[in-house]
């Protein structure tokens, strides 16, 4: 069962952002349900190393067209990323000892959906 849903309100109208945060909420749904699964931690560890890859590949795309756009909140939303980044690589770092897991993934799930209806959608 996905922890997070694509909704249309995510659509930023930027192809290829909306298209990454698709990949993204279908990365953190795949490495959620490896867990709730109880898949082997090699497995899992591979899934959080793929989000975190693909999300900082998706951070540096989102970065370089704001810097394009001219976007006046580029070093706060810079900083939302890092904090984002801390977090995710703090959980890969403690997972499997982490007996946080639904509230790590509560609050990834909570954190990309209010950063793109609400942060993302700034600079479009």
């Amino acid at each position: 069962m996905p922890i997070i849903r694509w909704d249309n309100s995510f659509d930023t109208g930027i192809e290829k952002v909306d298209e990454q945060h698709r990949k993204l909420i279908e990365l953190i749904n795949l490495a959620y349900d490896a867990i709730a699964k109880g898949r082997e931690e090699e497995t899992v560890l591979k899934l959080i190393d793929g989000m975190l890859a693909y999300a900082q590949e998706h951070f540096e795309y989102e970065e370089q067209v704001m810097q394009e756009r001219g976007y006046d909140g580029l070093d706060n939303h810079r900083e939302q990323h890092r904090k984002f980044w801390e977090e995710a690589e703090r959980f890969r770092n403690n997972y499997p000892q982490n007996t946080e897991v639904l509230q790590i993934f509560t609050y990834l799930n909570k954190w990309l959906a209010n950063h793109i209806l609400h942060e993302d959608k700034k600079f479009v």
